[in-house]
């Protein structure tokens, strides 16, 4: 029961990292500043024939990031977006985030993120399967305020994977979309990695934060 704890606790972590962030409750490496946002220009009729040039797409960067697990020095990369840092916090093995946070409309700032931890799977979470029935249910319980979106299962990188997407609401009101991917190593370890943003500003960190996390692979040596 403790084992089963512990894991339940890892995911619940995972969970609360994003909003800590927020709260300015984490001490990471990276900074966190107030960007304005650049106001559009009327146009100039005599332009109108202009070429427009396109927004810049997120994009991951080229070198892989490698980090190792606490339970089982198990090793991993993960590509991180573009503009983004490698941060530190004790209770996940792996935390980046991106350089600059987002203004809300409230003027609160949140700094987007990623996070991910490994650890043992106890019973009865012992086959990918448990993962699929009970995990869901388990993190919702916990956070009565928390809604579900979607949730769903597949391989990535051959490995069976199960994504589950929240809403996750503060006390204060502040809306935070989490996307969190439990992936099954083998069967004896899991890693769960949780991306989290504003949900308002979900659109614009969307694809980079699945492309990072979809990007983690474990060392093939250790596999």
């Amino acid at each position: 029961m403790n084992k089963l704890l512990v894991l339940i606790g890892v995911g619940v972590v995972v969970l609360i990292v994003g909003i800590l962030f927020a709260t300015g409750a984490a001490k990471v490496n990276f900074s966190v500043s107030r960007t304005d946002q650049p106001q559009e220009e009327p146009q100039d009729i005599t332009q109108a024939q202009q070429p427009v040039k396109a927004a810049q797409q997120p994009k991951l960067a080229s070198r892989p990031t490698a980090f190792t697990s606490k339970v089982g020095s198990l090793d991993f990369t993960i590509k991180i977006p573009v503009g983004w840092s490698v941060a530190s916090d004790s209770r996940v093995d792996f935390v980046a985030g991106a350089l600059t946070a987002d203004t809300l409309s409230d003027n609160q700032t949140f700094t987007a993120n990623i996070n991910a931890v490994a650890d043992m799977h106890s019973a009865p979470n012992t086959k990918f399967a448990d993962y699929e029935t009970k995990w869901k249910d388990y993190i919702l319980g916990q956070y009565p305020s928390m809604e579900f979106v979607s949730g769903y299962s597949t391989k990535i990188n051959g490995t069976d994977t199960y994504i589950m997407m929240v809403n996750n609401t503060r006390p204060d009101g502040l809306v935070v979309r989490q996307i969190q991917y439990v992936f099954y190593l083998d069967d004896k370890y899991a890693i769960i990695s949780t991306g989290s943003a504003p949900a308002e500003f979900w659109s614009k960190y969307e694809k980079v934060i699945k492309e990072s996390i979809e990007s983690l692979e474990r060392t093939p040596a250790q596999q």
